[in-house]
């Protein structure tokens, strides 16, 4: 359950605090760090933090200070989460028009390369989803190339992305995935996505693969721990684009 907590955003310290005062009801800073074996300013701290983020009550009614939580309350740190993401996609999308000529225009074509840790996952596909999309825009290429493994869409987490990212996304771009055929993308083929073009493989790999404008990014779903490295270089992306293009014409 603490494992649970921690991917919701809450530390070590406020989870023990939360769990207290979930267990208690209603109790003092005092109570909380007994019952915790917290000291109380560590308390203060933290239930104010979980104060803040809506999933305890703090109650200054009487004479004394006292938190309270309902389980329920925990649901507002989800749609909190989910509008920081849709507030953020709206401002990326804002400014990568300006963003991207200025790296058209750069001196060094060095690439980059980012390393995506599995607790970063979910936020970084949600957060470089309009980014990918603008690159595929800006460089006239607005089809998704390359290959999803067994595992990746058997995570829920990766099929709700997959949801959102195609209720967005531009009507200019589709995609073109290879992928073996497996429960979790018979259950994305239900919900009938008509520009996501899908090929089965008998030929299975470890990784996923995507190439999207300038951007290649491997994502490894089927271990612990998950990870995704992205490689932003224009020429690497378009070798790549040009072989699974090729691939995919000659199935």
């Amino acid at each position: 359950m603490k494992e649970k907590l921690q991917k919701l955003g809450l530390n070590p310290t406020e989870i023990e605090v939360y769990l207290t005062i979930l267990s208690l009801g209603k109790a003092t800073p005092a109570l909380i760090s007994r019952d915790a074996g917290i000291k109380r300013p560590t308390v203060y701290a933290a239930a104010g933090e979980l104060v803040r983020r809506g999933i305890v009550i703090e109650d200054l009614g009487g004479r004394s200070k006292y938190f309270a939580a309902s389980p329920g309350d925990l649901k507002k740190l989800v749609v909190s989460e989910k509008q920081r993401i849709l507030e953020e996609e709206e401002t990326v999308n804002l400014l990568m028009p300006d963003l991207l000529a200025i790296s058209a225009n750069a001196s060094s074509p060095a690439p980059h390369i980012q390393y995506v840790r599995e607790e970063e996952l979910k936020d970084f596909f949600y957060r470089q989803s309009p980014i990918w999309n603008e690159s595929m825009q800006f460089t006239r290429e607005t089809s998704w190339w390359g290959y999803n493994s067994r595992d990746l869409t058997e995570h829920k987490f990766i099929r709700d992305w997959i949801d959102h990212y195609w209720k967005l996304a531009p009507q200019k771009i589709d995609l073109h995935l290879f992928s073996p055929e497996h429960q979790g993308e018979k259950e994305l083929q239900k919900n009938d996505y008509p520009r996501r073009h899908i090929k089965y493989w008998n030929n299975e790999y470890e990784a996923s693969q995507w190439v999207m404008g300038d951007y290649i990014v491997m994502v490894v779903t089927g271990q612990t721990p998950q990870y995704a490295i992205q490689i932003k270089d224009k020429l690497m992306a378009e070798s790549l684009r040009r072989t699974y293009r090729q691939m995919w014409n000659l199935m």
